[in-house]
Parts: C-alpha cells; sequence; structure tokens
C-alpha cells in the first residue's frame, strides 16, 4: 500500500487493482479445512471493512498541510505600528466670553445714606485712571424725572471727573460719560443731599463673566458680557439657535449655564462645557473622528455672538490610523495603488483615498468565503476562510500583505483543533475500524480457533505494536491496543474512548494528526493499520490460493 495526496486528503491504495465492483478469479484453493477456509473468507471480510474505514479516516485528513482543515487564517505575523488614538472634534469660544483685562465691582453701588435712585454702571475700564475706589456725590437733591438732579464724580485720587446735570426730562436709561471707557445711568427714584456711592476700579484684575446669572440681569445681576464701546453688543432676546439640526431654545432670562443642560439633553450629538478657568463655551462632538462636526445655524437670540462662537472654527476629530488614508499612514505607506486578489478575487486600491478599514469593508463585502478583520488590542489584521478550504493572497504588486506583515500565497488551516462536526466523523470511522479489528482478533469469531488466524493477526498486531511503541504509551489520545491473549479470549483488541478522543482531537488537532498520520503524512498509526491490512490481506489471498492481488470487495 503506498499513501500519497490526492487534493487535499489522503489515499490508501491497493497495488494492482482491478477495476471497483469486478470479481476476481480465484485459483483452485489448497488442500485445507472447509472450516479454516471459511474463517479466512470471514477475516479477508472484516479486514476489507478495515480498510474502508481507514481510507475513510484517511479522506478526513489533509496531508498537504494539517490535520486540521477547520478555519484556515491568515494573522500578521507582528502588531502593525499604527496609531488607534481618536478624538473627537471640537468647537470653543475664540477667546473668553469677557476678555477684558481690567475690571470694576460692583455694577449697581447703593448709596450710603439710602438715596432711592440708584446708580447703574456699565462700560469697560479702559485704565486711563489709576486703580481704586471711584466716588459719586449728590451734589443737588431731588425726585428723578421731576427735578433738575446733579451728581459728581471723583477719581480714586480725588481728582474731580466731572459735575453731571440730569435734567428732569432725561430718559432713564441715559448713560452719562465717566471719561474712562465707564458710563453710568440714574434709576427712579430721590437723591437725597451730600449723599455718596462708590465702586472699585482695577487695571490689573480681569472681568469675570457669571454663567449662572441671566442674560438679562440688570445691576448686580449682570452677567458680565465683554462690551465693546464702538459696537455694543445686541442684546440677548428670545430667540433660539440650530445645533447640528437640532433647534435649541433662548430666553432672553436663561443663564448660561441653562443653555448648556439643554444643549446637553438635546438630540444634537454634542456635549456642551462652560469652562470656568478659560470663560470659553466648549462644544464636544460624542462621536469621535473627523467625519462627525459640529454645526451652528440661524441663531435668532444673539447668544452666539455673545459667547464668541461666531467665528470660531470646529477642530477636526482625529481618526485612528486603520481610517486614514493607507498614504498617510507611515506603517502603511509603503503600499503601492492598484489591485490585489484574495482567492481569485480582484481589489483596487488607492492609497491616496482607501484606509485599512475600507480594504477590510471591501474584502467583506465580496463573494470570497474569506472574513476579514482587525483586532484593535493586538494592532493585527486577520483574514479566515468561511469554509474549511484553503484560500490564497496575492498583493499583486501593491505590497499590501507585507505591509500587514503577511506573506503573500495560500493560506490552510491551523493544527490547534478542529472542528466539532469533523471531529465525530474523524471518530465514526475510527468505530468503524477498530470493530472490524475486534472481530479480527476475537476467536469466537471462527470454527477452528485460532490455529490460522496468524496470517492476518500478526501483521496487524506488529504494526499496533510499532505505533505504541513510537508514542511510548499503552494509551494514545483514547485509543488503546491489546494484543495479548487475555484480549483475544474476551474479544477486546482495541479499545476506544470516543470522548477523549474527540476532546483531544478539537483541542489538539496537531497532536493527534501527527500519531494518525504522522508528521510528514507518510506513517503514524493509520498508515502502518493500512499497510498492515494490506499485507495480511495478501496473506490471505495467498492461504486462499487467489491468483489475482486484488480482493473483490463484493466477494
Amino acid at each position: 500500500m503506498s499513501l500519497s495526496p490526492i487534493g487535499n486528503s489522503l489515499s490508501i491504495r491497493l497495488p494492482e487493482s482491478a477495476p471497483s465492483g469486478t470479481r476476481t478469479t480465484l485459483s483452485e484453493p489448497p488442500a485445507q479445512a472447509n472450516n479454516s477456509r471459511v474463517d479466512l473468507l470471514r477475516a479477508r471480510n472484516e479486514l476489507l471493512q478495515v480498510y474502508d474505514a481507514l481510507q475513510r479516516l484517511a479522506d478526513l485528513m489533509n496531508i498537504r498541510t494539517n490535520f486540521n482543515v477547520d478555519v484556515p487564517n491568515a494573522v500578521s505575523a507582528s502588531p502593525l505600528n499604527i496609531d488607534l488614538t481618536t478624538t473627537a472634534s471640537t468647537l470653543l469660544s475664540t477667546e473668553a466670553i469677557n476678555a477684558s483685562p481690567r475690571s470694576f465691582t460692583p455694577f449697581g453701588p447703593d448709596w450710603d445714606n439710602g438715596s432711592t435712585a440708584l446708580i447703574t454702571v456699565g462700560g469697560e475700564y479702559d485704565g486711563s485712571i489709576d486703580s481704586g475706589p471711584l466716588s459719586f456725590e449728590v451734589r443737588r437733591p431731588g425726585v428723578r424725572g421731576i427735578d433738575d438732579l446733579q451728581i459728581r464724580a471723583y477719581e480714586p485720587d480725588g481728582n474731580r471727573i466731572r459735575t453731571y446735570d440730569i435734567r428732569d426730562d432725561h430718559p432713564l436709561d441715559r448713560q452719562y460719560n465717566l471719561r474712562n471707557g465707564m458710563f453710568f445711568t440714574l434709576g427712579s427714584g430721590t437723591l437725597i443731599d451730600d449723599d455718596t456711592a462708590e465702586i472699585q476700579i482695577s487695571d490689573s484684575v480681569g472681568s469675570v463673566f457669571n454663567p449662572n446669572l441671566p442674560f438679562n440681569g440688570v445691576r448686580n445681576n449682570n452677567p458680565n458680557f465683554q462690551y465693546y464701546d464702538d459696537d455694543p453688543l445686541d442684546p440677548i432676546v428670545d430667540g433660539s439657535f440650530e445645533l447640528n439640526g437640532e433647534t435649541i431654545a433662548v430666553n432672553a432670562d436663561d443663564t448660561l449655564t441653562a443653555i448648556v443642560d439643554r444643549i446637553n439633553q438635546s438630540a444634537a450629538g454634542v456635549t456642551a462645557n462652560y469652562n470656568s478657568v478659560t470663560e470659553q463655551i466648549e462644544f464636544t462632538q460624542q462621536s469621535t473622528g473627523s467625519a462627525p462636526s459640529i454645526d451652528i445655524q440661524n441663531d435668532t437670540s444673539n447668544l452666539i455672538v455673545a459667547t464668541k462662537l461666531s467665528g470660531a472654527s470646529v477642530v477636526p476629530g482625529v481618526d485612528p490610523e486603520t481610517e486614514v488614508a493607507l498614504q498617510d499612514v507611515a506603517a502603511l505607506s509603503s503600499i503601492v495603488s492598484g489591485s490585489f486578489f484574495v482567492n481569485g478575487a480582484e481589489f483596487t486600491i488607492d492609497k491616496a483615498t482607501d484606509s485599512l478599514n475600507a480594504v477590510i469593508q471591501n474584502i467583506n463585502a465580496a463573494a470570497v468565503d474569506v472574513t476579514a478583520s482587525f483586532d484593535s488590542t493586538g494592532k493585527t489584521v486577520k483574514l479566515e476562510s468561511s469554509s474549511e478550504t484553503s484560500f490564497v493572497i496575492d498583493s499583486n504588486g501593491t505590497n499590501l500583505f507585507a505591509a500587514l506583515n503577511m506573506v503573500d500565497g495560500r493560506v490552510d488551516g491551523e493544527a490547534t483543533g478542529i472542528s466539532r462536526r469533523r471531529a465525530y466523523a474523524v471518530a465514526d470511522q475510527i468505530e468503524d475500524a477498530f470493530g472490524a479489528l475486534n472481530a479480527l482478533f476475537t476467536n469466537g469469531s471462527f470454527k477452528d480457533g485460532a490455529d490460522h488466524t496468524g496470517v492476518f493477526r500478526n501483521v496487524l498486531a506488529n504494526a499496533v505494536d510499532d505505533a505504541f511503541k513510537r508514542s511510548r504509551s499503552d494509551a494514545l489520545f483514547g485509543l488503546n491496543f491489546d494484543t495479548g491473549k487475555a484480549a483475544k479470549q474476551r474479544g477486546y483488541f482495541a479499545g476506544f474512548d470516543r470522548q477523549d478522543f474527540t476532546q483531544n482531537l478539537r483541542r489538539n488537532g496537531g497532536d493527534v494528526k501527527r500519531a494518525l498520520a504522522g508528521s510528514d503524512g507518510s506513517g503514524g498509526l493509520v498508515n502502518d493499520l493500512g499497510s498492515a491490512a494490506v499485507q495480511a490481506l495478501r496473506n490471505i489471498n495467498e492461504a486462499l490460493g487467489l491468483r489475482a492481488n486484488y480482493i473483490d470487495t463484493f466477494a
């Protein structure tokens, strides 16, 4: 018998075989007891069953590659040196909502002696006078809007700024210029003679916006948006703006904190935050990568200008290098535009536009019986057969698979284990072969006992003994044999623990393959038993006086 690869299977062949299904011509049998002839014919049938079972078992093996042809796969030999860092797009105020480097406080000082016509200070201190207390003094008392009133203002050093005449016909919102970037207004009520009030001005402490005060707050409820003398901000009014297509309502009496909460509860896909350190409002896309953006449109509330978002630019998110064009990834820059092949199917690749993920998606979208994937933990690419057959990968000059730390060519299965279905199929053939072997070694199967059974038993027993001597064990992955006299008497020559065997097949397929088929597919228990079965058939053939070498399986 010879063992040779045929496709992906092992073939056990009888030499000088006649066509299957034919019957050979037998010579006249030698003079021997009729019972012995019957026994040898019975043994021949059992041997043919052993042979058939071994043939089917061999057909389940892939001699050219490994015993396991469950799911052939190719995996990057080493991790790819790519950066998987990803960030989200952001948008933030161009600067602090109130970026003035100087300040004054409070916006609404109280009079020391109980005047009820209250001063409200506005504008932006320009630093033209010294820091310190800027004071107000009532020089002409009376009722606002009825009497002509007079207030005098003093610099921190005591120098008079100006004496202001407040006529009875002046509107309540009339602004009186303090000549240092600031102004004041005087509300309704009365002024008491010689009453005083003051504010503190500073050229070293910057102004601070308060996100918890209402947009339309006055005097000491003013949130302190930055003031622009040459182009004052329009007041925030009831309205709305669109954020990524979602309408965000704005009320004049809202606070910025309330707007931030409203955005975060919306379906805009953006997280908003007020940074109290930088005094900026920050928007962050909830989806990472460069594609998801932040888009603000149609503001009717004036909030976007006031918070300095109108001139802001979106900073795109960073994509992981699996989503970046191949030419822009250092580890993949050696890839050349062109075509590559997987299992014979052609795929085009453009290094300027295609990413690694795009390559993987293109493979998976094609009917090539191969699935591609990327392991972000190990940073490896895997190509896995959808069936139990080998497949071929070919860079075709693009250098794709070399860049992925793979080798072009045929991809076969791993020897780590096999599928449950295949393990059970192998076990079925083992059971068939062992059942026939046990019949050959059971004395009760033969009419004349064991006197003439050596012609077939000895060669089989020697083959088994040799195999187990190589393994240096009495058991082999759930297989065991006993060729002793006691075994023959009880009819138990070949033992088989099916559960142990199938578990070993699934977990240690490579080791089982080496035991059954040899490390190179030309030895092992299956080959030894197959050769022994052929030799035993020849011995029986000679004993029966058969002229042909072929043993007719239909005899």
